[in-house]
């Protein structure tokens, strides 16, 4: 058995891991000293912090809602720390609300060489 699967086998047994939200911490409530800082002007929006974790697949997953006013298309929004870092690239949209109706589609990359997790949008 390879490294990857035992490290899948082992989060299935324990069920999925625990939140780990994006932030600075420790001024910012729900962050560990596993949270990374927000970079490049990028946050999330009130009441819907954004966090990741490993699901019971062994796969990295995401919750919460980015803050864009600030940040620009491309850049980086945050890494994950080196326990996180998936295996190989992920690359997937989400549905972004934007406010007063309108919707915009963002492609989220991580890579899996760094852990930075980069956005991109509009999709097109």
């Amino acid at each position: 058995m390879t490294s990857a699967e035992e490290r899948i086998r082992e989060i299935q047994k324990h069920g999925p891991g625990p939140w780990v939200y994006v932030g600075d911490f420790p001024t910012e409530a729900f962050t560990t000293f596993w949270s990374p800082p927000w970079q490049n002007s990028f946050t999330f929006v009130t009441g819907k912090r954004v966090a990741f974790r490993h699901g019971l697949d062994g796969v990295l997953e995401f919750k919460g809602k980015f803050d864009l006013s600030g940040a620009t298309t491309g850049t980086v929004a945050f890494t994950l720390p080196d326990d996180w870092v998936p295996p190989e690239e992920m690359d997937f949209p989400i549905v972004m609300d934007m406010g007063a109706g309108a919707f915009n589609v963002l492609r989220v990359f991580v890579d899996e060489t760094t852990g930075d997790v980069t956005l991109h949008w509009p999709v097109t």
